[in-house]
């Protein structure tokens, strides 16, 4: 949960829908090797989405972290969270 206060410090990139491929693009160009991701989503009182992506080494120390706010979240990227609010992605090579 630490890092998700460190990504309260990081500006939002802010997008009208945010879509799955676009965060998943950022875990590839962002996983150095057998690493693992964590991403987040939030509904602020705003109405927007605030999704927090993480990615974590072997030792649990975050190695990057990403913002995005958007109006909605794309079909994709909604059913990827499957009712929950948190999921853990394996970036293993």
């Amino acid at each position: 949960m630490v890092w998700w206060w460190l990504a309260a410090g990081i500006a939002a990139l802010f997008i009208v829908g945010l879509a799955l491929s676009r965060v998943m693009d950022w875990f590839a160009d962002n996983r150095i090797g057998n690493e693992y991701g964590i991403m987040m989503r939030e509904r602020l009182a705003s109405g927007n989405y605030r999704v927090v992506a993480g990615v974590f080494d072997k030792h649990e120390t975050m190695t990057a972290v990403q913002s995005w706010e958007a109006e909605a979240l794309e079909g994709d990227l909604d059913q990827f969270f499957e009712g929950h609010d948190r999921v853990k992605i394996d970036l293993h090579s």
